[in-house]
């Protein structure tokens, strides 16, 4: 879970207080009937897209960039209609992952591709990042690597309030997965990040997401987007492997993860040219999982540039 701006604007617009929301979603994934709480998640989710006109109508926008010049308005409202039911789907699955352990895995996780190419990557001694996006379910992802043991660390933007760090948070603690939280005018995060990498363990961060613009601009889906700079230049700073990987739904409502080859790192001495063209190969990578499943995609904002 992401410091999501967008997602306080809900809560603020309907004057809801967000640590209360979470909490009875918690109570509805851990002792309603599964496929009630999953309806009720469904519905709740639906009517946040009906009454958000502003989130709807700017992910409109982002969907009809994705499918390109001859998108039908069809599928673009069914998808962004998907988008905001998978979501509901996603908090209530965020809450059921501290049922889990590595011998129930597999009735929340079909299949974990990859593993072979991580450990591959340990063998440097260097640790690895594992670069990911808002898609599909991220936690399960890190909760995944931790369960098939990897030690891994997620990296984290807190909330406003530390009622809801603390309520997420527990999550987290109860299958032992180390967060190192972001925060302003705080560099020692980075510290932790150096020291997790040194110690041969798995950093997982995502990539996709600059709400402020302050990063760098990079073509996706045929236009300029903002992307964070952070992420790939602890990568060229530790000269840490960097692997994409991503934990989404099937059909069947089971999960399925997979980790992809290590992203080949540009180092010619020149920082900003190499670390534009490492950029662009983590985009491309984000590009192909995204065209694949837009309805996972959770960025509630216009993502390109205006």
């Amino acid at each position: 879970m992401t410091n999501n701006p967008s997602e306080s604007k809900v809560s603020q617009t309907y004057f809801i207080d967000r640590n209360i929301i979470y909490k009875l979603i918690a109570f509805g994934a851990l002792y309603f009937p599964e496929p009630a709480a999953n309806g009720i998640g469904k519905a709740i989710a639906f009517s946040l897209c009906f009454f958000i006109k502003k989130m709807r109508e700017e992910q409109y926008k982002n969907i009809r960039i994705i499918l390109g010049k001859d998108a039908n308005e069809k599928e673009v409202r069914r998808i962004v209609k998907r988008i905001w039911q998978n979501w509901g789907r996603y908090l209530l699955d965020f809450f059921r992952l501290s049922r889990l352990d590595k011998n129930n895995l597999n009735t929340f996780v079909s299949e974990i591709k990859g593993r072979e190419i991580i450990e591959r990557a340990l063998k440097k001694g260097r640790g690895a990042i594992i670069i990911t996006a808002h898609l599909g379910h991220w936690e399960l992802g890190a909760l995944c690597l931790q369960l098939t043991g990897f030690k891994t660390n997620v990296i984290k933007s807190p909330y406003e309030s530390d009622n809801i760090n603390i309520t997420l948070g527990k999550v987290r603690e109860k299958n032992k997965i180390n967060t190192i939280h972001i925060r302003k005018n705080d560099p020692t995060f980075i510290l932790k990040i150096h020291e997790a990498l040194k110690k041969n363990e798995l950093v997982t961060i995502q990539g996709d997401r600059d709400i402020e613009r302050k990063g760098m601009l990079i073509d996706f889906f045929g236009k300029p987007a903002y992307f964070p700079r952070g992420p790939m230049l602890i990568a060229m700073k530790t000269k840490s492997p960097v692997i994409p990987a991503f934990t989404v739904m099937d059909n069947n409502g089971l999960y399925h993860t997979v980790a992809e080859e290590e992203i080949e790192i540009e180092d010619t001495g020149n920082e900003e040219r190499d670390l534009k063209i490492n950029m662009e190969r983590m985009v491309r990578v984000f590009e192909r999982y995204v065209r694949r499943y837009p309805e996972q995609w959770y960025n509630f904002y216009y993502f390109w540039e205006k």
